[in-house]
């Protein structure tokens, strides 16, 4: 998987799960074509259902198009096993400059995402979905891959993904 080749990450996998709530994360995105920034959730089980039956939700990916435009998505798996996605995005300003509010609400029938306040993307929840157990945090900056379209710029030095607090209220 491209994206497990070129990454950093910091991760909460067994030592801190949780299933339903609010989760903020105020955090400022790193600067530069072909990075790739994510603020997401894995579901516990992995280990034992695999990828993409387990779930992901990712509360906050950026790099994919325009400068500014953030998304979130929703993973899991068909009916026939495959994956499949819904994603819903947005455009903000000073992505790289200034902090910004990245927040998910998740409960037994939904989730929803927003920025800065702004919801953007909701999806519903059945019960044969794979949200309906623990999760656990993954916070990480990839470089290149599909998701950038596999370009990074060449004269990129430097940057970083600074989080100022993550909350999580249940």
């Amino acid at each position: 998987n491209e994206r497990q080749k070129r990454r950093a990450d910091s991760l909460t996998k067994d030592r801190f799960e949780f299933q339903y709530g609010r989760v903020e994360i105020r955090a400022k995105l790193p600067e530069g074509q072909g990075t790739w920034p994510a603020l997401w959730l894995l579901g516990s089980n992995i280990d034992t259902v695999s990828w993409p039956a387990c779930g992901e939700s990712d509360i906050m990916e950026h790099g994919d198009g325009p400068r500014g435009l953030v998304s979130s998505t929703v993973h899991l798996q068909n009916a026939d096993g495959n994956h499949r996605f819904v994603r819903g995005d947005q455009t903000i300003e000073n992505e790289a400059s200034a902090f910004h509010l990245y927040r998910m609400d998740w409960s037994e029938n939904r989730i929803e995402f927003f920025v800065d306040d702004v919801k953007h993307h909701g999806f519903n929840i059945s019960a044969n979905m794979p949200f309906h157990q623990p999760f656990y945090f993954i916070l990480n900056i990839a470089m290149g891959g599909i998701f950038t379209n596999n370009t990074i710029d060449p004269e990129f030095n430097s940057s970083s993904l600074e989080i100022d607090y993550i909350r999580l209220y249940q």
